[in-house]
């Protein structure tokens, strides 16, 4: 500043010719002052523009990773989805099997069971009229004395039958009535025992 007010200032007193010069000076002086201040606006303006673009650039790759890491999430997310779905599906599948393998094994069992019902009843039959038909056959060749004697002799284990199943029957009972009486006195006597074990204790008690 003060070299611009001197400057002036000799151009202003000087010689015509020094006058002239020092005018050119300071006209260059000025043209040399606007030109570094041209170059610094331009510096300033181009690192305001490096520094937005870097600002900008910063933004959208942060924007850019963001989406790439909402994507990639999603994607994990579908497929941690789709292979539980998958997991799922193959669970109940197996279990549809399963059931569907029990369900055919008991309806196997169940038609075995009545096969096997039907031939031994078949078989029973057959052996019940087998036996009928050697009975009429064995009555046929018996005399009628023979055949008197051998109802008699039916009739006579039948009665036998029947008293020994009487018998164990009133033996069943009488076994019965005993084991009844032995265990109501086994009851009384826990009790009586309870009894005198709670009396005792009072007492000490007391």
């Amino acid at each position: 500043m003060k070299d611009q007010l001197a400057a002036k200032l000799e151009a202003t007193t000087a010689p015509p010719l020094a006058q002239k010069d020092a005018q050119k000076e300071m006209l260059q002086a000025d043209e040399k002052k606007t030109e570094e201040e041209k170059k610094a606006a331009e510096a300033k303006k181009a690192e305001e523009e490096k520094k937005t673009a870097e600002a900008k650039n910063s933004e959208e790759e942060k924007k850019t990773a963001e989406a790439k890491k909402s994507e990639e999430e999603k994607k994990t997310a579908e497929a941690k989805k789709s292979e539980e779905e998958k997991k799922m599906a193959e669970a109940k599948k197996a279990e549809e099997e399963k059931k569907a393998a029990e369900a055919k094994k008991a309806e196997e069992e169940k038609k075995a069971a009545e096969a096997k019902k039907a031939e031994e009843e078949k078989k029973a039959a057959e052996e019940e009229k087998k036996a009928e038909e050697e009975k009429k056959a064995a009555e046929a060749k018996m005399s009628a004395e023979e055949k008197e004697a051998a109802d008699e002799a039916a009739r006579k284990k039948a009665e036998q039958e029947f008293e020994a199943a009487r018998v164990r029957a009133e033996q069943q009972e009488k076994a019965m009535r005993e084991a009844q009486a032995a265990s109501q006195a086994a009851a009384e006597q826990q009790q009586k025992a309870a009894a005198e074990a709670e009396a005792a204790r009072r007492a000490e008690a007391q």
